[in-house]
């Protein structure tokens, strides 16, 4: 039996597109971890600006009018 480029199509479509989808997978899945990995920089910059506000006195002029003695 003699097979013909029009039986192999079908199963070349298939494994083209199986292959799309992972590749689209695979870049959605590093996007939310580039993501996440942002925010959580984000966070530990804000984190590490806070302390230094708190531990030297940085902002105490900023928030002395919100105070009274």
């Amino acid at each position: 039996m003699k097979i013909s480029k029009l039986m192999l199509h079908p199963i070349h479509s298939r494994q083209k597109a199986a292959g799309l989808v992972a590749s689209a997978s695979t870049f959605l899945a590093l996007v939310f971890f580039l993501f996440g990995f942002c925010i959580s920089c984000f966070d530990f910059i804000w984190d590490l600006e806070i302390v230094y506000c708190l531990g030297f006195r940085a902002c105490d002029l900023e928030f002395a009018s919100y105070s009274l003695p």
